[in-house]
């Protein structure tokens, strides 16, 4: 039996959450270039607030903060054969870390539920939306504060 199959359903998150769910709460900050950003993770989750969406004066969630929220399993268009396929991918990356990195998610994440620290070492450099501005420029941020 895996680690993921011990578990109760839903009682994973995913990494790759929407700010638009209820239960969403930050737990990264996009920052470095558009081409080749890169993930500050918060100490503690943030919850998702219409007032903290508001503050971001027009930027979409998705190009400044990496969202948890509970996995939707079968729900989700990447999940098939019981696994993550957006995982599968992120752990076939190249790593860009060393060491794990701090993460305050870890316990219920659902990348390493099934991918271990092949998912944390690429974590960093995994984001939901790419930055519109000009890849050698810094990420655009107007952030409110966390």
């Amino acid at each position: 039996m895996t680690e993921t199959s011990q578990r109760a359903p839903g009682a994973l998150s995913c990494p790759s959450g929407s700010a638009e769910d209820r239960h969403a709460r930050i737990f990264g900050i996009v920052g470095g270039r558009a081409d080749a950003p890169t993930v500050t993770y918060l100490a503690h989750p943030v919850r998702v607030t219409p007032g903290l969406i508001e503050r971001l004066d027009g930027v979409s969630p998705a190009e400044v903060f990496r969202v948890v929220s509970p996995c939707a399993e079968a729900g989700c268009k990447h999940f098939a054969e019981g696994e993550c396929g957006i995982a599968r991918r992120v752990a076939e990356l190249p790593a860009v870390a060393h060491a794990l990195p701090p993460c305050s998610i870890r316990a219920t994440c659902r990348w390493f539920a099934e991918r271990h620290g092949a998912a944390c070492l690429r974590c960093p450099q995994v984001v939901t939306l790419t930055p519109k501005s000009d890849a050698r420029e810094p990420v655009r941020r107007r952030l409110p504060l966390l």
